[in-house]
């Protein structure tokens, strides 16, 4: 799969047109005022903060109780697009006049009762919201609370909170759905849990030499019978004129392989480089029934870029008891032959459901 920037959000040409005629035409997101659009970082002296919580379930609007200072609004926002794989909010700051105004000193946010690897924040370019945060597709969005951390904001600035997630206003929406297309890139590549499949000549030098080479023959259905892949990792013996040592790579085995129950590849869902072995042992063809054998926040996977796979060699190394053959499930299979091109077809094994799928 192609992996994204996480933090990086490039923005099109067509939405700096649209903010640049949010600028000269003073339009704002929920009401609108002499005040232009701030498209800079605000930053203040670093002091503690005044906050006032908002529990409100409903999201509705109060006026603000009269305060010395600065006083501003902390609200959320779904994304209106309904055709995105996965959910998205946009959070921010928004002063009396109605106008979104980023804040330096803020960088964290509290979501309680959900843990922090089931989501993903990164700045917000749009409209100079303070926050993009995605979501899986599978979250209940209606109960959950968006807190941010206000430890850092002067005494002079007073910040009501409304901690729900809200429906977007009309014509904010319209704003947004006209400057989606970034939006629609990422979420093609977030949570994407499915591995993409692979062929024999780009994954190649992953494997020991020699491998694969279905040591196990053909059985009565005409396939490989080693044909699901892991990583190995050897322990060569001491040899003459060489001490021992331990290598790590690809190797194609039995998907029923039992002899010693093996954990499976993690890779976290946002993160392409965190990787973590599964507590639960076991093979693919009886240790999935319960479905991706993954702690919350993971999923299996395999190496995509030599840059995963030197980290996931590096982890089977590590846990691999001393002296011993150990192998780690790859989420990949060979699922045929080009003898044409001399390339081997591979494939995953289990195939993560869609929103879509899932909805049915």
């Amino acid at each position: 799969m192609r992996r994204p920037e996480l933090f990086v959000l490039t923005m099109s040409v067509r939405m700096v047109t649209t903010l640049a005629t949010i600028l000269m035409t003073g339009a704002c997101l929920n009401s609108c005022s002499e005040e232009m659009m701030l498209l800079g970082n605000q930053s203040t002296t670093k002091q503690p903060s005044s906050l006032v919580i908002d529990n409100d379930a409903d999201g509705s609007i109060d006026e603000p109780v009269s305060v010395s200072g600065t006083f501003l609004t902390f609200e959320c926002f779904k994304n209106p697009e309904t055709q995105l794989n996965n959910q998205l909010i946009h959070c921010g700051f928004e002063n009396e006049s109605g106008v979104q105004q980023k804040l330096n000193m803020v960088t964290e946010v509290s979501i309680p009762n959900l843990p922090r690897d089931d989501f993903f924040k990164q700045e917000s370019t749009l409209l100079n919201f303070q926050w993009d945060i995605w979501f899986p597709a599978d979250t209940d969005l209606t109960n959950l609370k968006v807190i941010p951390l206000l430890d850092n904001v002067p005494k002079t600035l007073k910040v009501k909170v409304y901690e729900i997630i809200k429906d977007m206003p009309e014509k904010t929406a319209e704003l947004i759905l006209a400057n989606l297309e970034d939006y629609i890139d990422e979420d093609n590549d977030y949570f994407s849990l499915t591995p993409s499949p692979q062929t024999f000549d780009n994954v190649s030098g992953f494997f020991h030499e020699n491998e694969p080479n279905n040591d196990g023959g053909i059985d009565d259905q005409q396939t490989e019978v080693e044909s699901c892949l892991t990583m190995w990792v050897r322990t060569q013996p001491r040899t003459l004129g060489r001490p021992p040592f331990v290598t790590a790579a690809w190797n194609d085995e039995s998907c029923a392989f039992d002899i010693r129950m093996q954990p499976f590849a993690c890779q976290h869902n946002f993160n392409p480089m965190d990787w973590v072995l599964s507590e639960r042992l076991g093979n693919p063809a009886t240790s999935l029934a319960e479905g991706d054998p993954c702690p919350q926040g993971y999923h299996w996977d395999h190496p995509d870029t030599e840059e995963e796979n030197e980290e996931v060699k590096r982890l089977s190394r590590d846990n691999a008891p001393a002296n011993e053959q150990f192998q780690v499930w790859l989420n990949l299979k060979i699922s045929g032959r080009d003898t044409d091109n001399n390339v081997i077809l591979l494939d995953h094994i289990l195939k993560q459901q869609s929103a879509e799928e899932m909805a049915e």
